[in-house]
């Protein structure tokens, strides 16, 4: 007796499991749907701005903006190469 009982209780997992696999097969359809929608939706807001329907925002540069106020990499470099504790491999902190 105790025999069917287990059988039926691994059946039951059987079919559980199996139907778990369904949703997640479904919902991996769903999510792939949304993807391609997304990457159509982007590719579309690249293409008009190509044909000229939709005009970008100017660069900063082009607005008036102060850009030496940002550091250049140049400055990063040469202050990086002043101080040892930015270089690599060192211990110092």
């Amino acid at each position: 007796m105790s025999d069917n009982s287990s059988e039926s209780t691994d059946m039951v997992e059987v079919t559980d499991a199996l139907e778990a696999i369904a949703v997640f097969r479904g919902w991996k359809n769903v999510f792939l749907t949304l993807l391609i929608l997304c990457l159509l939706v982007v590719q579309g807001g690249f293409w008009l701005i190509d044909q000229g329907i939709i005009k970008p925002k100017p660069k900063p540069e082009a607005e008036g903006l102060d850009v030496s106020a940002f550091v250049s990499p140049e400055a990063l470099v040469a202050d990086a190469n002043a101080n040892p504790a930015y270089r690599f491999g060192s211990r110092r902190a």
